[in-house]
């Protein structure tokens, strides 16, 4: 996940392909966090931290809406999708 994030279909591939029968796939979920415990928690160095702030205070068109971007400074809020696939064992 920290180069890419796998799609819904690649994580049923995944399940299948270990044996498993996917019985449902939601990608509706998100995860939302806050800029700055995720900059803390992942402990970010300052100079990246300094990068990734002028990055969010001026996103590419689009990522407002697909990460649900709010607020400003440490209080700024994100959301990425995360997708549940429940399977079975046959």
């Amino acid at each position: 996940s920290h180069v890419r994030n796998y799609t819904a279909a690649e994580w049923q591939a995944f399940a299948e392909a270990a044996g498993l029968t996917v019985a449902a796939v939601d990608n509706t979920c998100r995860s939302r966090l806050t800029f700055g415990d995720w900059v803390t928690r992942g402990g970010t160095d300052p100079e990246r931290v300094a990068a990734l702030r002028e990055a969010f205070a001026a996103p590419p068109p689009g990522a407002v809406a697909a990460f649900d971007l709010r607020g400003e400074g440490n209080a700024l809020e994100f959301a990425w999708p995360i997708t549940i696939v429940a399977a079975i064992r046959p």
